[in-house]
């Protein structure tokens, strides 16, 4: 569907491709962050937060005028992916038996490399056939189906004595989720300066210091 993209947003192949690699960046960077807090916090709520913001990102992708608009739909998409990745699997250990965690997990992967084999060919289907706001558009019914099952699940789920949210959000590492965001994104970063202007760049020999200083930073924040 990146073809069509550049066509309509009039923009060069390399910036077409950041829709690709902003929504892959957001999603690797955020994963220990959303994964402690699905720790902390309830999973569920986490995930019904992660459906939330991939709706909302589709919804703004759909209704994208301008490049920047539907970059900013992409980035808002990958918040809510990585929410989903990092909180699915405590989820399923605390809503499912033990007996049936392994069948779940199974089940689980085997839906998601259908959706991974069918949903580029039927993305470009619908960018070709039809029009490509509908590749996003086609988000909507399943979010709003998954928001409104996980919400029963989460009512039936027994109230239990909460902390105060200030405390355990001093419990997450924002700090170390910030430099995990700038040492991810600089990596894309790093490789456009390679294609553009060639190893000898000094953007490229800044880019890899900066993703070298902030991989050491990580482990002491």
């Amino acid at each position: 569907m990146l073809p069509t993209l550049q066509t309509s947003f009039e923009v060069t192949a390399s910036q077409s491709m950041m829709l690709a690699t902003i929504y892959l960046t957001m999603i690797a960077s955020l994963q220990l962050l959303f994964g402690r807090s699905a720790d902390i916090f309830d999973a569920s709520k986490v995930f019904l937060s992660g459906i939330v913001l991939f709706l909302a990102g589709s919804v703004g992708c759909a209704l994208s005028h301008a490049f920047a608009h539907i970059l900013l739909g992409r980035f808002v998409q990958g918040i809510g992916g990585a929410m989903l990745a990092a909180s699915f699997g405590a989820m399923i250990l605390t809503s499912v038996p033990r007996e049936k965690i392994g069948s779940t997990i199974g089940l689980i992967f085997m839906v998601g490399s259908c959706g991974t084999i069918i949903g580029p060919p039927l993305g470009g289907y619908l960018a070709e056939a039809w029009s490509w706001h509908w590749a996003f558009i086609v988000n909507v019914p399943l979010c709003l189906i998954v928001i409104a099952v996980l919400s029963i699940h989460i009512k039936r789920i027994p109230a239990k004595t909460q902390e105060n949210f200030r405390e355990k959000l001093r419990q997450l590492d924002l700090k170390g989720g910030c430099l995990s965001i700038l040492m991810f994104s600089s990596l894309p970063l790093a490789l456009s300066a390679i294609a553009d202007a060639g190893w000898r760049s000094s953007k490229v020999g800044g880019a890899f210091c900066r993703i070298l200083f902030l991989a050491d930073a990580l482990p002491n924040s």
